[in-house]
């Protein structure tokens, strides 16, 4: 993590165990995919069309690893930038972030603020983070808190 409330902008970026993970779990599926490619390539266009499609994979993983996400946080909001995506949430476009869980992650949660101040959908950043969602929770929460109230 770089950055501080005091030295913004925070710069978070995601564990890149994530990516090796990723990479691996590719690599290995199309390796065993690849006998299935040798014979007849008419009879096995799936097989094809499976290694293929893994290289993209192994590709984005080798991004991931290379270029990890971050989450960038600074006085005008936050913005999570990784190889998919790049969203930009203002101060009053977000509040009340918590660490929250599914089946498979845990993540930090967060009330999505529409017009006159009625919530909409919860938002989430799901991702594996340098720090663990209750920090990152707390980091958020107290950075809306001043920035927030010095920006209206």
């Amino acid at each position: 993590m770089r950055g501080s409330l005091n030295r913004p902008p925070i710069v978070i970026r995601t564990q890149r165990w994530r990516a090796v993970l990723h990479l691996a779990a590719v690599a290995l599926l199309g390796a065993l995919m690849s006998p299935l490619a040798r014979t007849d390539w008419r009879a096995n266009g799936l097989a094809w069309c499976l290694i293929v499609l893994f290289g993209i994979l192994t590709a984005a993983s080798l991004w991931e690893l290379a270029w990890p996400g971050r989450l960038v946080i600074g006085p005008e909001g936050f913005e999570l930038r990784d190889l998919w995506r790049r969203r930009r949430w203002s101060w009053r476009e977000a509040r009340h972030f918590r660490p929250a869980s599914n089946r498979f992650y845990r993540f930090v949660g967060f009330d999505q603020v529409k017009g006159a101040g009625a919530c909409r959908d919860a938002g989430d950043l799901v991702q594996d983070w340098e720090l663990p969602p209750q920090a990152l929770a707390a980091l958020l929460n107290e950075a809306r808190d001043r920035w927030h109230a010095a920006g209206r």
